[in-house]
């Protein structure tokens, strides 16, 4: 509880700063109108079965790197920079990579979600990532995964009709529900750390 309390302080010192000045950062609609391709990275997941399922950036970074999950059950990084691998696994998951996502804490951490019901957590250290827990809290596909911004814990949501809440260090489940009704649907959490409420919604 302290530590979402102070993030809260955090983040809500961070937003009243940025209503008071702009963000000189900010893309401008005249500079996004002149993106262009920087660069292309092919043959990233087998050829069979083919396709990239999943991605999410960690802009932040430096280098940026995305994440990439197949269909193949693999997880890639790159070097959004250069456009060059910096790390791959041949088989993170048995099956389809269905969610990732990066840690909040800069800390090299990221989420892994498999057709195979896995949620994985890893950490990326000098171009090297490790797989530094797993959980079995679903039966079935993991439709998403989102983190709480202090990033010491995280939601993940089965096609199973199951949610779990389950710390990051670890994997290990802090609470669950299930609901039958839910089926397979894509879902995204939003955590009030003023309310100290989880809000589940489903799509």
């Amino acid at each position: 509880m302290s530590q979402t309390k102070k993030k809260n302080n955090s983040l809500s010192a961070a937003r009243k700063a940025r209503r008071k000045e702009k963000n000189p950062n900010l893309a401008t609609p005249e500079i996004i109108s002149q993106f262009s391709v920087k660069q292309t990275v092919t043959s990233l997941h087998a050829a069979s079965p083919k396709g990239i399922n999943v991605g999410t950036l960690l802009a932040t970074s430096e280098p940026p790197l995305f994440l990439s999950g197949g269909k193949d059950g693999s997880i890639i990084i790159v070097n959004v920079n250069e456009g060059e691998i910096v790390w791959k696994t041949i088989k993170a998951h048995s099956k389809k990579v269905s969610a990732l996502e990066w840690g909040k804490n800069q800390d090299g951490l990221f989420l892994s979600g498999g057709g195979d019901g896995i949620v994985k957590g890893w950490k990326l250290e000098d171009k090297e990532a490790s797989n530094q827990w797993e959980n079995n809290l679903h039966s079935a596909e993991i439709c998403g995964i989102s983190l709480h911004p202090t990033g010491n814990f995280a939601v993940s949501a089965g096609a199973d009709g199951k949610w779990a809440l389950f710390d990051t260090t670890n994997g290990k489940e802090i609470l669950s529900v299930s609901d039958s009704d839910i089926g397979k649907l894509n879902a995204k959490f939003y955590f009030s750390l003023i309310l100290q409420v989880l809000l589940v919604v489903f799509s």
